[in-house]
């Protein structure tokens, strides 16, 4: 099935879908809310795969039991997170060893709303996050392999903004794939961004001024704190005198500056 084909709306769909994700666009205003949308999906992955395996008041935890069947409990699971910037080529790549994503949620979730979370039971709820993310981008590629499945999945999308501002085609043609492969569970995303919004979509020119604000030499610490403020609610409970629902290694050392392309 088709990206369009599983939008919910009426005639002429490539017009809602494209109206609807531009408004969507225009509410992210910061440069950093690429970093911050794409690190606190990873951090509700992370706390999520820890609950469902060790959490027996967690909501989802007898729901996936009934599922799947029998789920062995880890209680040394702990997250981690990588963040690969290649400033070469403008990419960005996110790993983390969260509980993934369905194979066959992996297109939804690019979706206004396509989102396996619950009002009130989990931090987050919209599902306009990762779609801002697809569609200010160049280049997308997501693969994802969900705790409960054998193999991952991987879905590729190009032109996504060139798709929001002009005539472009639907991005890579009328029905883009999730296509299987082999990876550990979690969820390693790379997106290209461009250099030239202010031209082209200028509610989030922000984005062209995001290699402004690093100082390769001097600002990992920085870096760390404004993400991890950013995403804070779903990483660390301290904050209102409770232990986080579990470690995330997320230190300044798992932020890498690469030179070559990312693979």
């Amino acid at each position: 099935m088709s990206l369009l084909d599983k939008y919910q709306a009426g005639d002429n769909k490539e017009l809602l879908l494209k109206q609807e994700i531009s408004e969507i666009l225009r509410a992210y205003r910061h440069p950093w809310d690429i970093f911050a949308e794409s690190l606190q999906n990873s951090v509700d992955a992370i706390n999520t795969r820890f609950r469902v395996l060790n959490d027996p008041s967690y909501y989802r935890y007898d729901e996936i039991r009934e599922a799947f069947g029998v789920i062995e409990g880890d209680p040394e699971y702990k997250g981690k997170i990588d963040i690969y910037w290649d400033l070469n080529t403008n990419k960005i790549r996110f790993i983390d060893n969260g509980i993934g994503i369905p194979s066959h949620k992996l297109e939804d979730y690019v979706l206004p709303k396509g989102t396996g979370k619950k009002l009130g039971k989990d931090y987050g709820f919209k599902g306009y996050g990762l779609t801002f993310v697809t569609f200010c981008s160049l280049e997308f590629d997501m693969k994802s392999r969900y705790m409960l499945e054998d193999n991952g999945s991987n879905l590729s999308l190009h032109g996504c903004i060139d798709w929001i501002t002009s005539e472009a085609k639907f991005p890579d043609g009328p029905v883009p794939t999730a296509i299987p492969c082999d990876m550990e569970i979690g969820t390693d995303l790379t997106i290209k961004i461009g250099d030239d919004y202010v031209k082209v979509f200028d509610a989030i020119a922000s984005l062209d001024h995001l290699s402004n604000l690093i100082d390769k030499d001097k600002s990992l610490g920085v870096i760390e704190f404004i993400l991890r403020t950013k995403t804070a609610i779903g990483n660390t409970r301290n904050l209102f005198n409770e232990p986080p629902i579990v470690p995330i290694n997320m230190a300044p050392r798992r932020f890498k500056w690469v030179t070559g392309r990312v693979s």
